[in-house]
């Protein structure tokens, strides 16, 4: 799991890590869940890319083909 700190644009994501806490001293190891909280991290969670789907265009009766013609593209390419 990821967190994000927004006044200090970090992120974390796991293992040990050196920060400057918000009372001037230093950390460095693997903080737990509610120091990162404490130290105004949240729980990062990357957007989502939204995209459109494109229409399907229904056949028309100009696309429709008869079976003779389709049997003559089948024999005669």
């Amino acid at each position: 799991m990821a967190y994000y700190n927004k006044t200090t644009d970090e992120y974390y994501s796991g293992g040990p890590f050196t920060l400057t806490k918000p009372d001037g001293s230093s950390f460095y190891g693997i903080p737990t869940i509610e120091e990162l909280i404490e130290w105004g991290f949240e729980e990062y969670i990357p957007p989502v890319e939204e995209y459109e789907e494109e229409p399907v265009e229904e056949p028309t009766d100009e696309d429709e083909i008869t079976a003779e013609e389709a049997l003559d593209i089948i024999v005669n390419g």
